[in-house]
């Protein structure tokens, strides 16, 4: 009975006062207030939130279009009372004031007072007259609620919209993307090894997206020495490590070796895998290229690798193709040793 008790103190408000036969869960008074049947309740929102309200009934039917008879929300601005911000139209006849509960019921029914509970029914008792005799125009209330909700409808069109065009762009690249990844032994890449690609790179290149190398997959180039006199060769050796499944095409760019003879070593086609550590992590190892450098002349020569290109399957399962490059790397030529000067 706790609330039922607070909602007896609109006795005091309303004639001939009585509790509703079943209150249940949302227990209400009704009476009457200025000649009109009035109620004090509690009701329900939504699914999970209650209000409480203040309900008067007018004189006579509002004249409502159809869709909005059952329920008209109204905004009075300064024609509405104070104590009445959140109205609607009930079945045409009802006038009724939504307050949401922010605290506990029991606190709130509680805090009311003969004066409080008036102040409300007289704010909606005025509204009602000015309803009734013209002076609030119901016209301008239902063009006020239409252009709301054409605004609000068109709102939620254009979200919708949005949403589905975003929706479409995301299955077309991952449509792009998987078809890019999947399909035949030239896009399939090897579990146990890292196989020298028999296609040219300019076709690995048009098949898939290129995505800039990471901490990941990279290319270590390195000589064996970096001062060697005209008479001797210096060894360069291309590693790749990696920490996913990779193929490597070939390279893109061969480089740049002026001021020395190149020449390539076999490394061949099929290459085992050697796991390493690598800054604390673990990486595959592979050796995909092998050079002598020959000196042509004294000096310091600056060389540049070149650009290796691979295929490289993420952990999202995507094959991506990457360029590998390395940094240039200086060697200091000297005279031959028969010819350096005692």
């Amino acid at each position: 009975m706790g609330i039922e008790k607070e909602l007896l103190k609109a006795g005091g408000v309303l004639r001939d006062a009585k509790l509703s036969p079943a209150p249940g869960d949302f227990p209400f008074i009704g009476g009457k207030f200025d000649g009109r049947i009035a109620q004090w309740g509690i009701g329900k929102a939504s699914k999970k939130k209650t209000e409480v309200f203040f309900k008067i009934c007018l004189l006579k039917p509002l004249d409502l279009p159809f869709w909005l008879q059952e329920h008209c929300p109204i905004d009075l601005g300064t024609a509405g009372h104070p104590q009445t911000s959140n109205l609607s139209i009930e079945e045409k006849i009802w006038l009724v004031e939504h307050i949401p509960l922010q605290e506990d019921r029991e606190s709130y029914f509680s805090a009311q007072t003969d004066t409080s509970i008036r102040e409300h029914f007289a704010g909606l008792s005025d509204i009602a007259f000015k309803l009734e005799s013209g002076e609030v125009s119901l016209e301008r209330i239902v063009n006020d609620f239409q252009r709301t909700s054409v605004r609000d409808y068109f709102k939620t069109l254009l979200i919708g919209l949005c949403v589905v065009v975003a929706l479409i762009v995301l299955f077309v690249v991952f449509a792009i993307n998987k078809r890019a990844g999947v399909g035949g032994g030239e896009q399939q890449l090897e579990e146990q090894t890292i196989k020298k690609g028999e296609l040219q790179p300019a076709k690995a290149v048009r098949k898939r997206r290129i995505v800039p190398s990471d901490n990941n997959v990279f290319l270590k180039v390195a000589v064996d020495k970096t001062v060697v006199p005209l008479n001797e060769s210096v060894t360069l050796t291309y590693d790749l490590f990696t920490r996913y499944e990779t193929r490597f095409w070939g390279f893109y760019n061969e480089g740049n070796f002026t001021g020395f003879q190149k020449i390539e070593k076999d490394v061949g086609t099929d290459i085992l895998r050697e796991m390493v550590d690598y800054e604390g992590q673990k990486f595959s190892k592979v050796l995909i290229g092998s050079y002598t450098l020959v000196p042509l002349r004294t000096g310091k020569q600056t060389i540049h690798p070149g650009v290796a290109l691979v295929s490289v399957k993420t952990k999202r399962g995507e094959i991506v193709d990457m360029y590998l490059k390395a940094r240039p790397i200086e060697i200091t030529v000297e005279a031959k040793k028969d010819m350096a000067v005692s």
